[in-house]
């Protein structure tokens, strides 16, 4: 039997032309330009797509608070389409959202997708290249 969040995957892959299909963990994990991994399941009830991506390791120090100062800025944006989140765990600036399921479609999905990536993406470039967050600091661009 086949999930609202399968279809979801199956009508979001045909957009990417790629057969995307839920993992073992019902959890599908997609590459983008070979540096930055999304990874999408839903919730234990079946009522939210999560996703989440790991942006970049964080050295500590100031450059990391000032890092994580502009993305609360950032999570205090309108409208809030990611929030950004500091991963103990991995030592790491991540990237989060959640959908409702109920009449969410690929095509939306696809959009949403698009979205992440830039913004995570472009955190990663600024980082990566010294600057604490991305100018201008925006959350949507559509």
């Amino acid at each position: 039997m086949q999930t609202t969040f399968h279809n979801l995957l199956q009508e979001m892959g045909e957009l990417l032309d790629l057969n995307l299909v839920p993992d073992t963990r019902s959890a599908c994990t997609l590459l983008y330009q070979n540096q930055l991994y999304l990874q999408m399941e839903t919730d234990a009830y079946e009522k939210y797509l999560l996703a989440a991506c790991r942006i970049c390791e964080l050295p500590a120090g100031k450059f990391r608070e000032d890092i994580l100062l502009k993305a609360l800025q950032f999570n205090n944006l309108y409208p809030l389409i990611a929030t950004l989140s500091y991963s103990s765990r991995y030592n790491a600036l991540t990237l989060s959202s959640s959908l409702l399921l109920e009449n969410l479609t690929g095509k939306e999905l696809y959009r949403r997708y698009v979205e992440w990536m830039r913004i995570a993406s472009s955190w990663k470039k600024a980082i990566e290249s010294g600057r604490s967050a991305p100018e201008p600091l925006q959350q949507i661009n559509f």
